[in-house]
């Protein structure tokens, strides 16, 4: 292989790597802070554990990878010889030996001069075949510089610049000052009540002055897109919204009755999902009996980390499909966000008032798409 490319391989590897220190925690901060004008919640810590684990499991598959494939293109350790290159001989005046192959000289050094045949001989403890270099070539170079260069990409198109952070900055902080002003202590409310009047007609004036003067719910604006940002609560539709993506809403939507077959969805990933566990163990188990020890250990290694993804998308799939019969018991309506943020939860069966009167939960799920809040999941029960 020509030594231009390799340079040029090690230069996006260099560059590349310089930038894996340096960006990645400055824009995960400023996705933190963009997270929070929509969320209302700082995540730090759930961002960074993610972050950590991302990299663990990619570590692990950078570093199993590679060696499998250098070892089915042949890579035997020391070329195949019995001590020399950093393996200490127990003989004297021996710098290496191989099945094809002894070296004498007057010391083990590196740099020791052979005693006998060609002085300028490469060590065969260097040697692999062309297979094996071949591998140290792409997984060490090509790929490292692929995925930089892939990187580069989201990193290059995240609208989040210096100007759009610095105003997500300046809308947390005028929503945070709101939400003080709205939490002042009801004893300046109640000073002005009886500086109103005592009697009790009185004190429902000054009461409904009160509550007339109390200001509204501050709505930031995303600097993005522009739009006014409601914060998530305990409606239908932020369940739904936070558990389920678009073309799974999209899937429920198309049929008749949308929750149940959210619930077949899940389901059956999960059904998938147990299959695959079944099959690797089983896989590992048929192969441990017929002593195919080679392809064992490779299976286990493989396995291994299948077994780590599918662990992630079982616990997250059997967390929605609880998360769609806790919602189903649960009567919502435009009232009941700020009663149920009040107590910071909803209990299963509330039944809230709309303005007086029970809302009935006779309406669809796939209402549950739009903006308002709705009733919900009564009639899925």
């Amino acid at each position: 292989m020509a030594d231009g490319p390799l340079y040029i391989l090690c230069a996006c590897v260099g560059f590349g790597m310089a930038a894996s220190y340096v960006l990645p925690d400055a824009l995960l901060a400023d996705i933190i802070d963009y997270d929070e004008l929509h969320t209302g919640l700082r995540s730090e810590g759930l961002y960074t554990v993610v972050e950590s684990n991302l990299q663990q499991y990619a570590e692990i598959v950078g570093g199993v990878v590679p060696s499998l494939v250098a070892y089915f293109a042949g890579f035997q350790s020391l070329g195949g010889c019995s001590c020399g290159c950093g393996a200490k001989c127990d003989a004297d005046y021996l710098r290496w030996s191989c099945p094809a192959d002894v070296g004498y000289a007057c010391t083990d050094g590196f740099g020791a001069t052979l005693l006998y045949g060609e002085p300028d001989r490469a060590a065969p403890c260097t040697v692999q075949p062309e297979g094996v270099q071949w591998s140290f070539r792409v997984f060490f170079l090509a790929v490292p510089a692929a995925c930089y260069l892939l990187a580069a990409i989201p990193a290059w198109k995240l609208p989040i610049s210096s100007h759009s952070h610095r105003a997500i900055v300046a809308q947390l902080r005028a929503r945070e000052a709101a939400e003080a002003a709205a939490a002042r202590p009801a004893a300046c409310s109640e000073a002005a009540e009886a500086v109103a009047g005592g009697a009790e007609a009185g004190g429902a004036v000054g009461e409904a002055d009160s509550e007339a003067a109390a200001p509204p719910p501050y709505l930031a604006t995303d600097p993005l897109t522009g739009r006014q940002v409601r914060l998530p609560g305990h409606r239908a539709t932020d369940v739904f919204e936070a558990h389920f993506s678009s073309g799974e809403r999209a899937f429920a939507r198309r049929r008749n009755e949308p929750l149940p077959a959210l619930r077949w969805l899940l389901r059956v990933r999960l059904g998938v999902w147990s299959a695959i566990v079944a099959c690797l163990v089983a896989l590992v188990a048929v192969l441990h009996v017929v002593g195919a020890e080679l392809v064992f250990t490779t299976v286990v290694t493989l396995g291994c980390l299948g077994l780590a993804g599918v662990t992630l998308l079982v616990a997250w799939d059997a967390a929605r499909l609880r998360a769609t019969w806790g919602a189903a018991a649960v009567t919502w309506s435009a009232g009941a966000r700020e009663g149920a943020m009040g107590r910071n939860k909803v209990e299963s069966g509330d039944s809230i008032e709309l303005d007086g009167s029970n809302v009935e939960p006779t309406r669809r799920w796939r209402d549950l798409a739009s903006d308002t809040p709705v009733a919900g999941f009564g009639e899925f029960r």
